[in-house]
């Protein structure tokens, strides 16, 4: 397997038909062109499906990297005859949204198949492959990696690829679809210190006390999103534990650094509302 890129290994198997898949993040404009024209004939639902013919492909290039810094990535399948075909192109932006504020929050933004190779777990493999690229750009400095889609089969891969949903995000057109984030460790151990810290100051008063008692509970609502993987989502719970806190205590845990992101993370999105229980 031939990766064009200084960052990764493998994308990917051997899938039928295909001996080799290799990927290049050099993307040509008439990559992007040919995947525009797989979207207006088959009238796909996607994002890019509003760049549909006949738009100029730099065009979105430059729209995709204005809205936020992207990184696009073209992958090709390569046969044993030495073929060479386009089989998708799909993208990595550095952060939520233009004015996200925080570091190593990067979103697997975009991603189109085309129909000739539709049905092959190209997905997962392509998948994978962003999931290797942030880690790898990122390093200890990742603390999760979003993605949002409408479409129950790439939120299945998703969540065996160790993403968990949080809610839905609402879309500039007013479409909901699934919001999901595959957490850092350093994010969750960033999140367990700030409570325990917490905890250990209220702790040395009296057990009975109102701050001891607050700090406890947002420990024990953060101990068990760290548990769960946050899910069952309880964003609007944590909300007000983190305000319980700070009327008992005079310490605002929102601003620590790591619940900050986290709420900026949810608000940035933006998250609609929470799963709904069951």
């Amino acid at each position: 397997m031939s990766v064009h890129s200084p960052f990764h290994g493998d994308p990917g198997r051997s899938t039928r038909g295909i001996d080799r898949l290799s990927v290049s993040t050099a993307v040509a404009p008439e990559w992007i062109a040919s995947v525009l024209g797989d979207l207006a004939s088959c009238s796909a639902a996607h994002t890019w499906s509003r760049y549909a013919s006949p738009v100029d492909p730099e065009e979105l290039l430059a729209k995709e990297r204005e809205l936020r810094p992207t990184t696009f990535f073209a992958y090709f399948a390569e046969t044993s005859k030495a073929e060479r075909e386009l089989v998708a192109v799909a993208t990595v932006a550095d952060r939520l949204n233009h004015d996200f504020p925080y570091d190593g929050w990067p979103v697997l933004a975009r991603c189109v198949i085309r129909p000739a190779f539709q049905g092959q777990s190209l997905y997962r493999r392509i998948l994978e492959h962003r999931i290797r690229y942030c880690e790898a750009r990122w390093g200890d400095g990742l603390r999760a990696i979003h993605l949002g889609t409408g479409d129950e089969r790439v939120r299945n891969v998703a969540r065996r690829a160790g993403f968990v949903q949080v809610g839905e995000e609402e879309l500039a057109c007013g479409k909901r679809v699934s919001a999901l984030f595959r957490f850092s460790p350093t994010l969750s151990a960033e999140l367990g210190e700030a409570v325990e810290r917490r905890k250990a100051r209220a702790s040395s008063g009296t057990s009975r006390h109102p701050a001891a008692r607050s700090v406890r509970q947002m420990q024990a609502l953060v101990t068990e999103m760290l548990a769960s993987g946050f899910a069952p989502p309880k964003h609007r719970a944590l909300k007000l534990e983190l305000e319980a806190v700070e009327r008992a205590t005079g310490w605002a845990p929102s601003r620590h650094p790591a619940i900050a992101a986290l709420l900026e993370a949810f608000q940035a999105i933006p998250l609609a509302h929470d799963v709904p229980k069951g």
